[in-house]
């Protein structure tokens, strides 16, 4: 019975997070950059990836300091929270969308990871140098996407960018 619950509740969940087109457009197209033969249309799947990429994100803002709740991702009251990590993973693979487009490559759970670590990390910087403390609502934001669009065009050598980035600190050759 609590296993029909819990899927219940993964499935329900689900459909309140794709409720929007925007978000529903958005697992898509993270979908299409991740290395796993699981789709994120599959809820059960969405939940899993939802909650080891928020918890990676709510990690890193910890390391810094910065208070975090506990968020769950069968949490039905959770919903603004979960959509923000989904952003956060989206404008992190949107940032790189392009060469890894480009080299016909996939992200695989470490690659994944190490770009939210640097993403968390190049905007969080840029907040906590403006005065401002980030939370991982902020870092889902639009604007969040372009600073850390700028950091990634700060690092890489203006011959070769993206693509240092991607090789050199994500390690996707």
């Amino acid at each position: 019975m609590e296993d029909e619950h819990r899927h219940f509740s993964v499935a329900h969940h689900f459909t309140v997070i794709t409720g929007d087109k925007d978000t529903a457009a958005q697992i898509e197209r993270i979908g299409r950059f991740i290395d796993d033969e699981r789709p994120l249309s599959e809820p059960s799947f969405l939940m899993e990836f939802l909650d080891i990429y928020t918890g990676v994100a709510l990690r890193e803002l910890e390391g810094r300091g910065v208070c975090v709740p506990v968020i769950s991702v069968y949490d039905p009251k959770a919903v603004k929270e979960i959509r923000a990590a989904l952003r956060v993973v989206y404008h992190a693979v949107e940032s790189i969308s392009e060469v890894l487009a480009e080299k016909a490559k996939k992200l695989n759970h470490d690659h994944l990871r190490d770009l939210l670590i640097e993403y968390v990390g190049a905007v969080c910087d840029y907040y906590e140098s403006s005065g401002v403390k980030p939370t991982l609502r902020t870092l889902g934001t639009p604007e969040a996407a372009d600073v850390f669009h700028r950091a990634l065009n700060d690092f890489n050598p203006v011959e070769k960018r993206p693509y240092y980035f991607v090789e050199h600190v994500i390690g996707l050759r």
